[in-house]
């Protein structure tokens, strides 16, 4: 059966190998034998007439091989008690993009959503996709992530996209968004990040939440009320919306103080910030001759004759540039 096959392999044009190792002592002969067998271009016509690698490969069939390869060796009396002495159980390998069965016996196509490793078949991680079979890799998504064993880029979603929010053709968050729970409307960062003193039970615009993104809401501790020192740049009836973007396109424009019909805006002169600092204190970084201040605290400076509802003051860095 042994040679049967062997004369089939070749007949098949398949690809094997035979490694031997041949030990020889005063009172032994000892020979190590590795088979493989590439099975890549084998056609499926042909698997019928090969034996199943473990009766291919049985113990009794594979010791009359050995016994044959060793020839004439057979005649000498040292060699007459040849014996077996361990066999590994065969194994198979698979080419790239390939991975066994389950039962081990045989390899299967990769699907579309996994890649070959290692003889095996795994799910693309997340952040990856495979729309191809038999393949050894997968693709990293050009945006967003996907789950694992995605076999589509169009399973690769931002997460404005997972979270089913306003997105762009990209994918990116639009400023403007809405909560489907509450109805509420707010504006949100690039990140996606809701700014919680932007929520509005009527509907919001992507202009009018750019114009929000440049500003930050301060708190009672970050403001000096009743200043009279404070320098007013102008003082208008205008909405919230107007009132910030005549703000953010005004590079004398510091921050902004608003009530519901009133919007005065501050420039950015020293006088409508008060600063304190701890006292001075010697040494810094290792250096003894250095000094510094252990905390500095800032505050807006708004006058007393408007009662302010919001005071929003400019981000140092704008994360978006306003175009008129």
């Amino acid at each position: 059966m042994f040679w049967n096959d062997l004369n089939l392999i070749c007949r098949l044009g398949l690809v094997w190998t035979l490694v031997w190792t041949l030990v020889w002592t005063d009172d032994s002969v000892s020979l190590d034998l590795t088979w493989t067998l590439d099975l890549t271009h084998l056609r499926p016509e042909d698997l019928p007439d090969l034996q199943t690698p473990d009766v291919f490969l049985n113990r009794t069939h594979f010791l009359e091989a050995v016994q044959g390869i060793l020839g004439n060796l057979m005649m000498s009396q040292t060699m007459s008690q040849l014996r077996l002495v361990t066999v590994t159980t065969p194994k198979f390998g698979c080419a790239a993009g390939f991975g066994l069965s389950d039962d081990k016996d045989a390899c299967v196509v990769c699907r579309p959503g996994s890649f070959s490793s290692s003889g095996a078949c795994l799910l693309c991680p997340a952040g990856t996709y495979q729309d191809r079979e038999g393949r050894d890799s997968c693709v990293t998504c050009p945006r967003g992530r996907s789950v694992i064993g995605a076999s589509s880029v169009q399973q690769c979603e931002s997460q404005c996209q997972r979270l089913r929010g306003r997105c762009s053709e990209s994918g990116d968050f639009l400023p403007a968004q809405t909560d489907f729970l509450s109805g509420t409307w707010g504006c949100v960062t690039a990140e996606g990040a809701w700014l919680q003193w932007t929520n509005s039970a009527t509907p919001l615009t992507d202009e009018e939440c750019t114009a929000l993104s440049h500003f930050q809401l301060l708190s009672d501790s970050e403001i000096q009320f009743g200043s009279d020192e404070a320098q007013i740049l102008r003082s208008v009836s205008v909405n919230r919306t107007d009132c910030l973007r005549d703000c953010a396109l005004d590079s004398s424009c510091h921050h902004v103080a608003l009530s519901s019909s009133q919007c005065e805006m501050y420039s950015t002169s020293p006088d409508n910030t008060a600063c304190s600092s701890a006292p001075l204190v010697q040494g810094f970084l290792g250096n003894s001759e250095a000094e510094h201040f252990q905390w500095v605290r800032c505050q807006v400076k708004v006058r007393a004759e408007l009662q302010v509802d919001r005071c929003l003051g400019r981000q140092e860095t704008d994360p978006r540039p306003l175009t008129r």
